[in-house]
């Protein structure tokens, strides 16, 4: 039986990506996800007195392995439907219990916490880039990089090389940005590009993340600040745009006729409110930027579970997995072609580099 636990409303879908990866992915979907600096030399637990290392079985042998261990739990600020089929894919495949653990930006508060106490809980992480989070635990050797665990999907090269870090973090899968409407409120047709948002009548009928609030959302803002221009924001402020702090409260307020459009955001962040029969149509753009999910798994010197741990990464950054993970949704798998993703994927910052937040907070007349 699927163990999911949210800690978040069900519309909860709060995420962001990460940064620079290299030039053969510009080349490939024009984004990047580089985080160099960040993992290096981060192999080992916080344990002194743990000696034990990365696990070394695999095949049948690795799955009767995690099978022994019984569960897995993974903590995440997914979207709960796509934590949801996390779970349930993994589950159905392998005959073992994930509790998958839904929190929304006190995650990595919250892992911390748990792991400088002594009591680790989680043996894998799966989140946007959370760079306070991500130095933190580095720093203390409680996270590690895929290449401690030995996956195979990696080792074996079958993982795209372009996802991959040189610090050993791998993306998961990709959220295009796009437009929401309440079709209540916009015409059919209405809403083709950004632009479209700087229309007179649309004032005091947006809202936006705000990114003072999130990582996620800053790194998601100044992509399109720096692809559009701050003429785009500074017109989009004049029709006094609203901001929220989480997807799911953005998709209520939306759906409940609060606001006619939301900008930017992913397509999984509606699928409650749509499932509920709500008035809501989300519409892709052409040239955007994409959260994207980093896996960040526990030292495996601290992990509780090591094998069900190796066993999951795996599996998800494998072609079958990733692509059944997929297959639901509108997130994109790292190993869907490039016919499957936006024309152009603007490349999103490191976050300590952005220095655009206080003109777009300006532009935006962010209260």
């Amino acid at each position: 039986m699927s163990s999911w636990v949210s800690t978040t409303t069900p519309e909860t879908a709060q995420r962001g990506r990460a940064s620079r990866f290299g030039a053969a992915a510009r080349q490939l979907l024009g984004v990047a996800f580089g985080l160099s600096l960040l993992l290096t030399a981060c192999g080992g637990g916080g344990n002194a007195n743990d000696t034990r290392g990365p696990i070394t079985a695999t095949g049948d042998a690795l799955i009767e392995a995690a099978r022994g261990e019984g569960t897995l739990t993974v903590y995440s600020n997914m979207s709960p439907q796509n934590l949801k089929q996390l779970v349930d894919v993994f589950e159905k495949k392998f005959d073992i219990t994930v509790e998958g653990v839904d929190i929304d930006s006190t995650l990595g508060t919250r892992y911390m916490s748990e792991a400088q106490s002594g009591q680790m809980v989680a043996d894998v992480v799966i989140m946007p880039t959370d760079w306070k989070f991500i130095e933190d635990a580095r720093q203390a050797g409680f996270i590690a990089p895929i290449s401690d665990l030995g996956v195979e999907a990696i080792s074996s090269g079958a993982y795209p090389k372009q996802f991959l870090s040189d610090d050993g973090i791998a993306l998961l899968g990709l959220s295009p940005l796009g437009i929401a409407v309440n079709t209540n409120m916009v015409p059919d047709g209405a809403i083709k590009d950004w632009l479209d948002l700087t229309r007179p009548e649309y004032a005091g009928k947006i809202i936006v993340p705000d990114p003072r609030t999130s990582t996620y959302y800053l790194q998601s803002m100044d992509a399109l600040y720096g692809e559009l221009g701050p003429e785009f924001f500074q017109a989009l402020g004049k029709n006094n745009p609203r901001g929220y702090v989480s997807g799911g409260e953005g998709a209520q307020q939306l759906a409940g006729g609060e606001a006619a459009l939301m900008f930017p955001c992913s397509l999984d962040t509606f699928a409650s409110v749509i499932a509920d029969g709500a008035p809501v149509k989300w519409i892709p753009m052409a040239t955007t930027s994409a959260y994207q999910y980093a896996v960040i798994p526990t030292s495996p010197q601290l992990t509780p579970h090591p094998n069900a741990q190796k066993l999951f990464v795996d599996y998800f950054l494998s072609k079958e997995g990733n692509l059944d993970l997929y297959s639901v949704g509108g997130d994109k798998s790292v190993y869907a072609p490039a016919d499957q993703l936006p024309a152009n994927l603007i490349t999103q910052r490191d976050p300590r580099q952005i220095d655009t937040l206080d003109p777009m907070v300006s532009a935006l007349n962010l209260k």
